[in-house]
């Protein structure tokens, strides 16, 4: 959870069958331009360039799918 909290990265923990935030660490909300607060449970999409979007929604059911391991 600490490196969670104090990486130099923007990082989201994703409910993985609805797709919204779980948790963000500070560096994703300064990313964002938004507070914590604003961004948990909230779905990825809405902080996702709209051209990445479906993009994302393959890599993510490969996931489901156990095609990918990333």
């Amino acid at each position: 959870r600490a490196l969670f909290e104090a990486a130099n990265v923007g990082m989201v923990q994703l409910d993985f069958s609805s797709r919204h935030v779980i948790r963000a660490n500070a560096r994703f909300a300064e990313i964002v331009g938004r507070p914590v607060s604003q961004i948990e449970g909230r779905s990825i999409a809405e902080f996702t360039f709209p051209e990445d979007i479906s993009a994302d929604e393959i890599m993510m059911q490969e996931l489901s799918q156990g095609l990918r391991e990333e």
